[in-house]
């Protein structure tokens, strides 16, 4: 290849890169994503989680009498049957193919986690209202018991689904997470523990698994396509 050829081909090159239209590069409001992923979700589904969780806790509290023991391990459920229907569902082909929507994979994804989230707090307080009305364990101590899974679970899932490509392998994760919350109900000391645990230190562990959530949205929001808006 000669010179002119190759003169040629670099001109070609920039008249084309010329003609093409420029991507403008816009800025996607939180409120907007969430907006989105909230018309996503199927009333009749969060229905029925909230009153099998309900369900749930009464039978567990009556059969185990360990108030806390069962928020502990039920409030969970809500954030893992959501979590595998509206995040664990979505391929690795549908994930290249939400990047060519208006909101990619990964924008969606940080949404998806909030709205989640936002909808297992819903379904702890509730909880956490009927064992307290069953039970004489303050209803504080009920809150942070249920929390504590929530919240940890939540950053670790986040976390997980945003590196890992194949569902399979996060449905594997949550499983064995969920597992392993009720070996530790059977094997360990969990409803002394959870007694006499004092609040201020529910509180510093509560406090510590808000920032590493805080922290897998912030990095994931890095590394989507375009910038998130917080305010």
């Amino acid at each position: 290849m000669n010179d002119r050829m190759e003169i040629e081909i670099e001109r070609t090159i920039e008249n084309l890169r010329s003609s093409m239209p420029t991507k403008l590069r816009k800025q996607t409001t939180l409120f907007t994503l969430l907006r989105v992923a909230v018309s996503e979700m199927n009333p009749i589904l969060l229905t029925c989680v909230l009153g099998g969780i309900l369900v749930c806790g009464y039978i567990f509290t009556d059969i185990l009498s360990m108030p806390t023991v069962t928020v502990f391990c039920t409030t969970p459920l809500p954030l893992l049957l959501l979590f595998h229907s509206y995040v664990l569902r979505q391929n690795e082909a549908m994930r290249e193919l939400e990047d060519t929507f208006c909101y990619s994979y990964a924008e969606m994804l940080i949404a998806r986690c909030m709205v989640i989230s936002a909808y297992a707090v819903l379904s702890l307080v509730c909880l956490c209202v009927m064992v307290h009305l069953t039970s004489s364990v303050s209803i504080i101590r009920l809150l942070l018991c249920g929390a504590l899974p929530t919240v940890y679970l939540s950053a670790a899932l986040l976390g997980v689904a945003a590196k890992v490509r194949s569902p399979e392998s996060i449905s594997i994760v949550a499983i064995a997470l969920w597992l392993a919350l009720c070996f530790a109900m059977l094997y360990f000391p969990l409803n002394e523990l959870l007694l006499h645990t004092s609040l201020i230190t529910f509180a510093i562990l509560l406090i510590v698994g808000l920032v590493l959530y805080s922290i897998s949205i912030i990095q994931i929001s890095r590394r989507t396509k375009y910038a998130i808006n917080f305010l």
